[in-house]
């Protein structure tokens, strides 16, 4: 995962560091190289003193039903726990600086200020099933392919029936006529997600915009990336996990 720091507009020991004449104080930059005593930024030449830097922005997790996108802000849910109960607070960002999308539904977003772990509630990839009923007007299904996976661009909420509209298609379908090829959940831990093993945890579910705890035993956990935070994301064979370790 990048790292990223905030520039809090320090000046000191210049004669043995670059100038900072080009850092903007309150911005974040990434560190693409650090020692002990220095920090080399992407985009900014020098080295610079770590002194003159915070740590990273605080890190969240969310649930939005939107993608995010770079210089756009982003309404989403933010989970929280009290008394190892969720609840959700819904905001809407500041301005995105950074998005990376880091397997299936799940984006690392980075603002001025915070850093979302969001997971989109839209489907990423979905596989057709060869359904062909509807209950409200939509595409015909001529040109999707039996077995075929898709990635979904947008959901389209209707009173009794959501479509999608697919990438490398026009039209919108009916999205009964299609199944998840992943899945991805939110969960939190008293464990490290370790590789090679299964991970104890308590998934997240959203009913009805309540969020509950569902106890569950993942499957063998095939690789775990930081994140920040005690947040971890864990691959499984059958799914991702954004685990957040209490």
């Amino acid at each position: 995962m990048a790292k990223f720091v905030h520039y809090n507009g320090g000046t000191e020991d210049c004669d043995k560091y670059s100038v900072p004449t080009e850092l903007v104080a309150g911005e974040d930059y990434e560190v693409i190289h650090e020692t002990e005593t220095f920090y080399i930024l992407r985009g900014v030449e020098g080295r610079f003193n770590p002194c003159w830097f915070d740590e990273a922005s605080p890190t969240f997790m969310a649930i939005s039903e939107e993608i995010p996108v770079i210089g756009s802000r982003c309404i989403c849910s933010k989970i929280l726990w009290s008394k190892s109960k969720p609840c959700l607070i819904k905001l809407c960002t500041s301005t995105i600086k950074y998005v990376e999308n880091l397997g299936n539904s799940i984006y690392e977003v980075r603002t001025n200020n915070s850093v979302y772990i969001i997971q989109v509630e839209i489907e990423r990839f979905v596989r057709y099933n060869g359904g062909v009923e509807s209950f409200s007007n939509c595409s015909e299904p001529t040109n999707l392919v039996w077995g075929k996976d898709y990635e979904v661009i947008t959901k389209n909420k209707k009173d009794f029936q959501t479509d999608y509209i697919v990438k490398g298609l026009n039209g919108h379908y009916n999205s009964q006529w299609f199944d998840e090829v992943s899945h991805t959940f939110m969960a939190i831990s008293n464990k490290i997600p370790v590789v090679d093993k299964k991970c104890d945890c308590l998934k997240v579910i959203l009913l009805n915009n309540v969020l509950a705890l569902e106890t569950l035993l993942t499957s063998t956990i095939k690789e775990v990336k930081e994140l920040g935070n005690n947040i971890f994301m864990a691959k499984t064979y059958d799914g991702f996990y954004i685990i957040k370790v209490k």
